[in-house]
C-alpha cells in the first residue's frame, strides 16, 4: 500500500493506493497539489492484478473508495481516474461563483435524463456492471454536477484541479485502458426531465411537491453560502420543469426498481 498527500482548495487530502505505479502515477498528475506534510487518506483507490483461473482470464476491476464507500467500480482505469478527479474538485466549490455546484449525479435512460442525489449511484453500483448494464441505465462518470445560474441547466464543470500535461496519456503504464465501461460524462448543456430526493418513508417512490423538492435539491449545494439566494434561484428552473419524486430503501436492488419505476413513468 503506498500513500500521497495532496493540498486542494484548502484541504490536505490523502490517497492510497495498492498500486506503487498507480501512486507514482498520481504523484505526477498532481505535482502542482502534492504537499510533504502527511494527509489521513480520503480515498483508496485498488488497481486490478491480472489473474488467469482455469485457463481463462478474469475480467478486471479497479475500484475507487471514499472512505469505506465504493465510489466507482469499473474495468476501465481512465474512467476510473476521471471519477477521483471529479470528486477532488469538490474541494474547490465552496469559492467558486461561476456556477452552481451539487454532489448531484445524471443518470439517463432512453433519452430521459434524471438528476439524482451523489449517494444513489454508489449504491446501486453495488448490484454490478452487468446487471446495471441490463437496466438501459448510464450513469455517470463525475460524482458531481455543475448548474448554469442563468438557464437552470446542467453543464460541464470546469475544472480547477490542475492536472499535469499529458499525465493522462502516461495511464497505460499503470493499467491498460479498458474502454468497457460506457458512463457518461456531461459534455454538452443538460435540461432535467425528473429530480429525485431520497426520503424515509415506507413507499419506494412518492412524488413530492415542488417546495420539497427546491429544499432537499437546495441542501445538495456545496456553494450555497457564497451564492447565497442565487442559487436557489438558478436551481428554481430544474424543480419548475422536472417531474419530481423520493425513493426509499435500504435495499440497493429496491432502489434500483424504484429508479426504473421513475424513468417508464410519464
Amino acid at each position: 500500500m503506498v500513500e500521497g498527500s495532496y493540498s486542494i482548495g484548502g484541504a490536505l487530502v490523502g490517497v492510497r493506493s495498492t498500486s506503487r505505479e498507480f501512486g507514482r502515477w498520481l504523484d505526477h498528475a498532481l505535482a502542482a497539489h502534492t504537499s510533504s506534510e502527511k494527509a489521513i487518506p480520503v480515498y483508496s483507490v485498488v488497481i486490478a492484478e491480472p489473474t488467469v483461473s482455469a485457463g481463462m482470464a478474469k475480467e478486471l476491476y479497479h475500484i475507487l473508495y471514499k472512505g469505506t464507500i465504493a465510489i466507482i467500480k469499473t474495468p476501465d482505469i481512465r474512467t476510473l481516474v476521471r471519477t477521483l478527479l471529479s470528486d477532488l474538485e469538490m474541494y474547490l466549490f465552496v469559492d467558486r461563483d461561476d456556477a452552481i455546484f451539487a454532489d448531484m449525479n445524471v443518470v439517463t435512460s432512453d433519452g430521459v435524463k434524471a438528476l439524482v442525489p451523489g449517494s444513489v449511484v454508489p449504491f446501486i453500483g453495488t448490484l454490478g456492471r452487468r446487471r446495471l448494464g441490463r437496466t438501459g441505465l448510464t450513469l455517470p462518470t463525475e460524482t458531481v454536477v455543475a448548474i448554469e445560474r442563468s438557464s437552470g441547466r446542467v453543464v460541464p464543470i470546469r475544472p480547477m484541479v490542475e492536472v499535469s500535461a499529458g499525465a493522462l496519456d502516461l495511464l497505460d503504464d499503470v493499467a491498460p485502458a479498458d474502454g468497457q465501461d460506457p458512463r457518461m460524462v456531461v459534455e454538452q448543456p443538460l435540461s432535467i426531465d425528473v429530480l429525485v430526493s431520497v426520503g424515509w418513508g415506507t413507499d419506494p417512490v412518492v412524488p413530492v411537491t415542488k417546495g420539497l423538492a427546491l429544499y432537499r435539491l437546495g441542501s445538495h449545494v456545496a456553494n450555497l453560502e457564497r451564492l447565497g439566494g442565487g442559487a436557489i434561484e438558478g436551481v428554481l428552473p430544474i424543480v419548475e420543469k422536472a417531474r419530481c419524486y423520493e425513493v426509499a430503501s435500504a435495499k440497493p436492488a429496491e432502489m434500483l426498481d424504484a429508479l426504473l419505476q421513475i424513468f417508464r413513468t410519464d
